[in-house]
């Protein structure tokens, strides 16, 4: 059938005259425009299906309407990444020792020498938690502790990364002092399950 051709109704008892469903053609610019409305049509009502769908897989995996179980906890771990023996890694620690849990500390290191040397300075200073020193062939200091956190993540154990952030007191000094914590905390929201929290350090002036 032509697609410029608009379908009338026929009464099967009136006989069709020759050459009348010529004043039910339309043009070109006729047809092309209520194809362009079908068309609309169907763009317009498929994004509403779609979000209605995604809707209701939604409502049933998140229980919405249902009563859920009680909580049950789980075995914690908070990891806190440190770069140093400071006053920032101790209160660092504090705050992971209050919030319940077994404590990690992890350290990562470009050289084995240093590594070496920072573990026996940590063994001096002996602050109650355990210290994982990983090394990067690399040169990379957060992708170490990706691959760290992604192994431990495996289980139901719930784990928590607590990144300290030094805030200096001038507002424009902020910015270059927190962009490597800021991308640890960006890749492993990004990548991974765990609970990232900062932790700022506001330094006090004099």
């Amino acid at each position: 059938m032509d697609l410029t051709t608009v379908p009338r109704r026929v009464d099967p008892r009136v006989p069709v005259r020759h050459g009348e469903g010529d004043k039910h053609r339309l043009g070109s610019i006729g047809g092309l425009a209520a194809l362009s409305l079908d068309a609309l049509s169907s763009v317009a009502y498929g994004p509403e299906a779609i979000v209605l769908v995604l809707v209701a897989a939604g409502t049933s995996a998140l229980g919405i309407g249902e009563v859920p179980g009680r909580p049950h906890p789980s075995t914690g771990l908070v990891i806190v990444p440190v770069g140093g023996i400071n006053k920032v890694t101790e209160y660092a620690l504090a705050a992971a020792l209050s919030m319940g849990g077994e404590v990690l500390a992890v350290s990562v290191h470009l050289d084995a020498d240093l590594a070496c040397r920072f573990q026996e300075e940590w063994e001096q200073w002996d602050p109650g938690v355990r210290l994982e020193v990983l090394q990067s062939p690399h040169r990379s200091l957060v992708h170490p502790i990706l691959d760290y956190i992604l192994e431990l993540q495996e289980g139901d154990r719930q784990i928590a990364v607590l990144i300290p952030e030094v805030e200096p007191r001038a507002r424009r000094y902020r910015i270059l002092q927190n962009q490597r914590g800021l991308l640890l905390a960006t890749i492993l929201r990004s990548r991974t399950d765990v609970l990232v929290c900062t932790l700022p350090y506001r330094l006090k002036s004099r």
